[in-house]
């Protein structure tokens, strides 16, 4: 995955390092079988979530890269998923605290929904979205997982969530996950 601009390169001791690394990927497929996540995409895409703060996405079929959607966060990108019918959507969640939610058809590489952890020192280290795409979860470093309700956070632009899991871990909640199997997604994973 590179482009002219971070062509590969090799330092003095022949090792490859050209500064930028892939810290998370996640597929549009694994939303739907049949999806077509991107304009210009004819397979399903792979979301690169990069150290320099950056998203990249390629067709999955190709390694085409088919949007950039440059520097989404201020701290490290912590995790990314798709999730709508087609994969169409791509949350985001970083250092900085904030969870941002994409639309992969838009040409616009703005997020179309951003929201803060509610504690300024929280950082955002993973993301989960279900219920059909209404309920975003979200594990942070001070062992606790918010929950937002995606279509009332883009109304009302606030950054409070629907409700938290207080001490859910003694420790950074690193992961959360939803059920993949059920359109409803009724159980969530967590782990730190």
């Amino acid at each position: 995955f590179s482009s002219d601009e971070n062509a590969m390169s090799y330092d003095s001791n022949g090792e490859f390092d050209n500064g930028v690394y892939i810290l998370q990927l996640a597929s549009s497929s694994s939303s739907s079988s049949s999806s077509v996540a991107a304009p210009g995409a004819s397979s399903p895409v792979i979301s690169c979530a990069l150290s320099n703060q950056c998203i990249s996405i390629y067709e999955s079929s190709s390694l085409r890269q088919v949007r950039d959607l440059g520097k989404c966060h201020d701290g490290t990108i912590h995790d990314i998923c798709h999730f709508g019918t087609n994969g169409e959507f791509l949350a985001s969640c970083g250092g900085d605290g904030f969870v941002k939610i994409f639309d992969l058809r838009s040409s616009s590489t703005a997020p179309s929904l951003s929201f803060k952890t509610p504690k300024r020192d929280e950082e955002a280290l993973s993301v989960a979205v279900g219920y059909d795409g209404v309920l975003a979860a979200v594990g942070v470093s001070k062992g606790s997982i918010h929950f937002y309700d995606v279509r009332n956070a883009a109304a009302s632009n606030t950054s409070q969530p629907l409700g938290t899991y207080h001490d859910a871990h003694t420790d950074d909640v690193t992961r959360v996950r939803f059920q993949p199997s059920s359109p409803s997604s009724p159980l969530l994973a967590s782990a730190s």
